[in-house]
């Protein structure tokens, strides 16, 4: 499959996908900048399936605060990836 390939060559396989055991993106980024990312986000009705989470590398989630719970897919994908090569 795309998630088995992609790990083949190296490349750091992260949900982003709010989880029970799921870690901010930074520090994601932090621990491997410097390997090739590949995120994967879920539709906006069910996420990242629960079977593809289990297959990544790393699960993980941005901040959000105040009442927010989430947010849409392209607005997470959009803040994700901005947060990817800010920090990486």
């Amino acid at each position: 499959n795309t998630i088995t390939e992609l790990q083949a060559r190296k490349v750091y396989v992260v949900a982003v996908e709010y989880a029970t055991a799921s870690v901010l993106l930074t520090e994601v980024v932090a621990k491997y900048g410097c390997r090739p990312i590949a995120l994967l986000v879920g539709n906006e009705a069910r996420g990242v399936s629960p079977e593809v989470m289990a297959a990544c590398d790393a699960v993980c989630h941005l901040p959000l605060y105040g009442s927010v719970s989430s947010l849409n897919v392209a607005a997470a994908l959009a803040m994700s990836l901005w947060e990817a090569v800010r920090a990486g």
